[in-house]
């Protein structure tokens, strides 16, 4: 689970990287503005959806798709609404 968080937080960089080189330093503070409360907020997601005991309430097994597939929902949520915010800074 880990692994789709870094994979998160990797996608909204190489996302938001391409806005801050092309428009410089307004660029950069756009990316922190955007990109620092993004992660945080992935963050919060990502430690209580993937949590030990949040896992034990969607399924009881050791391995179980239901919650891959939350985590994969989380996954597209956030890369999803990242993609939204640059498409409409770049609009």
């Amino acid at each position: 689970m880990a692994v789709i968080l870094i994979g998160t937080v990797l996608g909204l960089f190489w996302v938001f990287s391409d806005l801050a080189t092309d428009y410089g330093v307004l660029g950069w503070i756009i990316f922190a503005i955007v990109v620092i409360p993004l992660y945080a907020i992935g963050e919060e997601l990502g430690s209580r959806v993937l949590s030990e005991e949040t896992g034990r309430r969607i399924s009881d097994r050791s391995f179980s798709w239901k919650r891959i597939l939350v985590a994969l929902l989380l996954f597209i949520g956030m890369f999803g609404t990242a993609a939204a915010i640059y498409f409409a800074i770049r609009s």
